[in-house]
Formats: structure tokens, C-alpha cells, sequence
């Protein structure tokens, strides 16, 4: 099989573009996977997180979001709409086979998710009118609730084998830091790891501007 010349690589260019990196530059491939990974990492662990079709994302062995190696994603859809004279906030995904995403991979709403993962149970959203046409509040920080789906799907604290109450309960108290464990420290801890000096570092600050 014929291998890939990288140089010749139109997504690839496109990725050296992106990140200012000089087509007559010496490439080392592994930076490059590294500076990216930051890159991604920069938007997942903020309140805004990352812009991304749902189906970009895969399910993790025990069911959750993943995405570019990051477990134990959170998706939420930033632009939420009024019904007639009527508002309420859409709720947060933990789960894959979570029965609102599903539907969402056949529909419209696939590109209209972001990803995160951070412990603040808050996100940022834009309120719009009911026609999607006029932004009444825009990068409005607010609390959002967790799907029951997700907790359906991923039998979240024994959620389908409780009382009513019982649920209610588990919903009410969702706690991020409770959810995540240790998945945020460890993908804090490995970006830090890498070590980047200055020159990678204002490349991950250029890819985040563009």
C-alpha cells in the first residue's frame, strides 16, 4: 500500500495553516498531535466549550461522550430558542446512547452542539427569538439541568431501579465533580505534562484565535 506523503496532504495543509507553521518547517508529526490536543483541550475546559457536530463523537466503553481521546464529555446546545411566549433551558448530555442524541445525530440539531468538560455546573448560551432571528441575551452564563435520558441510558446511580422521589433526587443533585472523578484532573495533569516551550505555546494561542 502506497503511504501518504503528509506535505501533499490537502487536510493536513490545512492543519500546518491553521497553526502558522511554515510549509518549508521541519515537521515533527508528534508535536503537532500534541499541540492540537492542547488546542482541543483549551475549549473543552471552558464554559463555552467546543463547537462540533454530535456525530463527531463516539461512545467510551462505559457509555459516555468521548471525543478525540476525552472521556466523560458534557454536550449542550448553545442557542436556545423561545416556544411562542414561552422559554425554558434545554438540558446537558452525559450520555451516547442518550435517546435526545440519538434523534439529534438524524436532525438539524447534530451541528448545533458544543462539548465541554469542566466542574462548574454552569454554561454559556445565547437566548433567541422564537424565529432563531434575534438574539435576545447572548453568551448568558446559566445553570442547566441533566437530561433524564442520559440517566435512563446510562443507569446513572441505579436511576431506573428507584423510586420516583429517589430520582428526582439524583437529577436535583447531579454534581460534576461527583460525575468526572478524576477524568478532569488526568487530562489537566497530561496537557501540563507536555512541556511546551514558548514557540508551541504561541502556536496553541494562534490556533485558539483563528
Amino acid at each position: 500500500m502506497k503511504l501518504i506523503n503528509f506535505l501533499d496532504f490537502n487536510p493536513f495543509k490545512d492543519i500546518m495553516e491553521k497553526m502558522k507553521i511554515n510549509k518549508d518547517e521541519k515537521i515533527d508529526i508528534e508535536k503537532i498531535k500534541i499541540i492540537e490536543r492542547v488546542r482541543i483541550w483549551k475549549q473543552l475546559s471552558s464554559l463555552s466549550g467546543l463547537d462540533i457536530d454530535i456525530n463527531e463523537t463516539v461512545s467510551s466503553e462505559n457509555g459516555f461522550i468521548k471525543y478525540n481521546e476525552f472521556d466523560k464529555l458534557v454536550a449542550y446546545i448553545r442557542d436556545q430558542k423561545y416556544f411562542g411566549e414561552k422559554f425554558s433551558l434545554r438540558k446537558f448530555h452525559i450520555a451516547y446512547n442518550c435517546k435526545t442524541l440519538s434523534d439529534s445525530r438524524k436532525s438539524r440539531d447534530a451541528s448545533k452542539y458544543k462539548i465541554v468538560q469542566n466542574k462548574s455546573p454552569e454554561f454559556t448560551i445565547n437566548i433567541l427569538s422564537e424565529d432563531a432571528k434575534t438574539v435576545i441575551e447572548a453568551n448568558v452564563i446559566k445553570k442547566l439541568e441533566v437530561c433524564t435520558n442520559c440517566l435512563k441510558a446510562l443507569n446513572y446511580k441505579n436511576f431506573l431501579n428507584v423510586s420516583k422521589s429517589e430520582q428526582d433526587k439524583i437529577k436535583n443533585e447531579f454534581s460534576f465533580e461527583e460525575f468526572l472523578g478524576t477524568e478532569f484532573d488526568k487530562n489537566e495533569e497530561l496537557i501540563k505534562s507536555y512541556n511546551l516551550d514558548d514557540i508551541e505555546n504561541e502556536k496553541v494561542k494562534n490556533m485558539s484565535e483563528n
